[in-house]
């Protein structure tokens, strides 16, 4: 009995989460739904690194800028000059929590707006 009991209860548990996400998709976004960034047109997601060109361990986590090597392609090539650190809870585009609460704060972002794209 046990075994039939258990893929339910894994489904209901998967279910519960992606409505979670989905009803807080703006929480985990740190860009807004409508943004279209055409300065960066077909831009890679952004990796997350710890561990800089030097081969330094950090413990904050950060991002490099992204540079277009070749517009025609969409080429870009991440920037080791350009070093943006991640925060948690950070303030950012205004959206409803849930559909009802007000709220600004996301989850992950940097302080500089359209640097961090996932």
């Amino acid at each position: 009995m046990t075994r039939a009991r258990a893929p339910t209860v894994l489904t209901w548990s998967a279910t519960l989460l992606l409505a979670l996400v989905g009803l807080g998709a703006d929480f985990l976004a740190s860009n807004p739904p409508d943004l279209q960034n055409l300065d960066r047109f077909f831009a890679p997601p952004t990796k997350v690194r710890f561990i800089d060109r030097q081969g330094r361990f950090h413990w904050r986590p950060f991002v490099y800028g992204m540079r277009i090597v070749d517009p025609l392609t969409g080429t870009y090539e991440e920037d080791p000059e350009a070093v943006h650190r991640l925060y948690l809870l950070t303030p950012g585009h205004g959206y409803r929590l849930l559909g009802v609460i007000p709220c600004r704060i996301h989850l992950i972002g940097t302080q500089s707006p359209k640097v961090f794209y996932h």
